[in-house]
């Protein structure tokens, strides 16, 4: 057995799943991969995959360490919201009965695949190029997620914004964090009009804002490294970590999650910030416009090839989220109020730059408050 620096209890919790899986032989090998992760709770979720020594049967599963109290939470729901997904793990076995809620535990998934679309995002990336074979089969692959998601079930009345997307603002821990890098007088960079104190403003404003939403069945962690695919299997797909799970969820939080995980972390960070800027998908609504819109950005970036292909890989991905959030009746107000949400409660954590992120929410947020124009003209 590979082990990657696993605490003693974490060892025998793996040992354990082995012989679950119907380790009987000596000579069987068990390899263990560490998944990596976007995800900021402390869980840690492996593939493993058990060879026979006679090579005639092979088995591959994905197991998640993590508290009992955690873990509990977790099945219950996946389980609440099996029956919603298409792209859906069955748990085998979990060793979280009868078990202290501060105690390691684990869960083991019954799922197609053996790579995270986190993988096959960086192999299409060559220095400054892009792969282009590789890609189709992430585009391929979104779509498949995409088109598996529930149908919304509710639309609620008005809520405030700050109310109806608490718990992904973090208590206001992201937004907080923001205040006090504007305290410091560090000049806002990249947007000339935009200022920290314009920026705040913003926020306040948006926070205070109201928003109709539509609620159903979501992952509520839909990113590139919860995503599984079957390289050996005709490119399978699946979802993994239900830990966010709701069966009354925002329904827009998941293409939103989808979406800045693709502009905020797969896009390169070289990307120069006038990119964004003429990067106009923020405040396209309708499907029919994208086309157009989409020709203009890529011909204002015509002397340089390397950022041609960024922009259209990019716009491409998006494109695909946002055909099937509007398919599903989920308005652009929605799925901007989201993006906006998540991404204030990201900056949070240390290894989002308050200033890359300063400038991404003035953007967003510019294009919400034309959003609101225009619902008000109407």
């Amino acid at each position: 057995m590979i082990i990657f620096n696993l605490e003693s209890d974490e060892e025998i919790l793996i040992d354990n799943v082995a012989k679950e899986m119907g380790k009987t032989n000596q000579n069987d090998k068990v390899f263990l991969k560490p998944l990596s992760r976007f995800g900021k709770s402390g869980a840690r979720l492996f593939f493993i995959h058990v060879r026979r020594s006679n090579d005639t049967v092979s088995l591959s599963r994905i197991a998640k360490l993590d508290t009992v109290k955690k873990l509990k939470r977790e099945k219950e729901k996946t389980k609440s919201i099996i029956h919603d997904f298409k792209l859906r793990p069955e748990i085998l076995y979990d060793n979280i009965e009868d078990k202290n809620d501060d105690k390691k535990a684990i869960i083991l998934y019954k799922i197609e695949g053996d790579k995270e679309l986190k993988d096959l995002l960086e192999s299409c990336t060559s220095g400054m190029s892009l792969k282009k074979t590789k890609f189709k089969k992430v585009i391929s692959t979104i779509k498949i997620v995409m088109k598996g998601l529930p149908n919304p079930s509710t639309t609620p009345s008005n809520k405030q914004i700050n109310d109806a997307f608490n718990e992904y603002l973090r208590g206001g821990a992201g937004f907080e964090k923001i205040k006090q890098y504007a305290n410091n007088d560090i000049t806002f960079p990249y947007i000339k009009e935009a200022n920290w104190e314009k920026l705040i403003n913003k926020i306040n404003k948006f926070l205070n804002d109201k928003i109709s939403l539509n609620i159903g069945a979501i992952h509520g962690d839909l990113h590139p490294s919860n995503i599984m695919i079957d390289t050996e299997n005709n490119y399978a797909v699946n979802l993994i970590d239900f830990a966010w799970a709701k069966i009354d969820g925002i329904s827009a939080v998941d293409y939103a999650m989808m979406e800045n995980s693709i502009q905020y972390m797969w896009a390169p960070h070289w990307l120069p910030e006038y990119f964004w800027d003429k990067f106009n998908f923020y405040s396209l609504e309708e499907y029919e416009t994208w086309q157009n819109s989409k020709k203009t950005f890529l011909k204002s970036l015509e002397n340089e090839e390397y950022l041609k292909k960024w922009g259209k890989a990019i716009w491409d991905i998006i494109k695909i989220i946002r055909k099937y959030a509007n398919a599903r009746k989920i308005s652009h107000q929605e799925l901007l109020a989201a993006r906006i949400a998540l991404l204030l409660g990201q900056a949070k954590f240390d290894d989002y730059p308050p200033v890359r992120v300063g400038a991404q929410l003035w953007r967003l947020l510019v294009a919400w408050e034309k959003e609101l124009k225009k619902q008000t003209s109407d």
